[in-house]
C-alpha cells in the first residue's frame, strides 16, 4: 500500500511537470539560492555557460560538442524546481534528462544533464558524455571557487560542502578520460566569472587546494611520495 501511494504520487507529479519544458523553468531558479553570498543558481547557470565554453576550447572538442555542453549547462539545474525532484532530491539530474528528452532535447545535451553530477562519490561514476564531463568539470570549479572566496574552506576533518569530494571528481574526470586544461587558466575564469567580492587569495587558495588533492590521488594509485613531490615540483598544475 505504501509504495503504490508513492507510485501514484510520482506519476502525478511527473504528470504536472511535464506541462512546463526546462527552460521555460530557467527563469524559476532566480529564486532558488545557491548560496546566500554567492547568488542564485540561476546566476550559477550563466557562469556555468561561460566556463563551459572555456572549458571545451582549452580541451580542443569540435563547436558540436561545445555546443551541446554550453546547451546542457543553461538547463542543468532546471529539474531542480519540479515537484518530482522536491519530493525525491536523489533524482536530480535523472529527472532532468527524462524531461530533456520529453521537450525534444538532443539526447547529447539530456545525457549532460544526468553526467554533471558525476561522480557522486569518490569512487563512484564517472560521467559517459564529453559533455557531461566539460560540465562536470565546469560545475565543480564554480562552487570551489564560490566557496573558497567567501573563505568557506575545509579545515582539518571539516569540509561540509564536499569540496575534497568535487576536487577529487574533476582530477578524476581529467585523469581518466585522458583530458588535459590549465588549471590556473580555469580558476582564474572561475574567479572572473563571479560578480561579487571573493577573497583575494581565493586563486591561489584554490590551486594549492588542488595540488593537495591531487597528491592524495596519485597516492591511491600506487605513486611515492617523493615521485610526486619532484613532479609537482616542475610548475603549474
Amino acid at each position: 500500500r505504501v509504495l503504490r501511494a508513492r507510485l501514484a504520487d510520482a506519476t502525478f507529479f511527473y504528470q504536472e511537470d511535464r506541462r512546463m519544458t526546462l527552460a521555460d523553468r530557467n527563469k524559476k531558479l532566480q529564486s532558488v539560492i545557491f548560496q546566500v553570498k554567492l547568488g542564485s543558481l540561476y546566476d550559477k547557470i550563466k557562469r556555468l555557460e561561460s566556463l563551459t565554453a572555456f572549458i571545451a576550447q582549452q580541451i580542443k572538442v569540435d563547436d558540436a560538442t561545445k555546443d551541446y555542453a554550453v546547451r546542457a549547462a543553461s538547463l542543468c539545474k532546471s529539474d531542480l524546481t519540479t515537484q518530482m525532484v522536491a519530493e525525491f532530491p536523489t533524482l536530480q539530474g535523472i529527472m532532468g534528462r527524462y524531461y530533456a528528452i520529453d521537450s525534444d532535447v538532443p539526447h547529447q545535451v539530456a545525457t549532460a544533464i544526468e553526467d554533471h553530477y558525476r561522480p557522486v562519490a569518490a569512487d563512484s561514476d564517472l560521467p559517459t558524455s564529453v559533455e557531461g564531463s566539460i560540465l562536470s568539470i565546469a560545475d565543480k570549479i564554480d562552487t570551489i571557487v564560490g566557496y573558497f572566496g567567501i573563505n568557506e574552506r575545509p579545515t582539518g576533518s571539516q569540509d561540509p560542502y564536499s569540496l575534497r569530494r568535487q576536487a577529487i571528481g574533476i582530477l578524476r574526470v581529467l585523469r581518466e578520460l585522458d583530458l588535459s586544461i590549465s588549471f590556473s587558466s580555469l580558476i582564474e575564469k572561475a574567479v572572473e566569472l563571479y560578480r561579487v567580492d571573493l577573497a583575494k587569495d581565493t586563486m591561489a587558495g584554490v590551486l594549492d587546494f588542488i595540488r593537495g588533492r591531487l597528491k592524495v590521488l596519485l597516492q591511491t594509485k600506487g605513486y611515492v611520495l617523493d615521485e610526486i613531490e619532484v613532479v609537482l615540483a616542475t610548475g603549474e598544475i
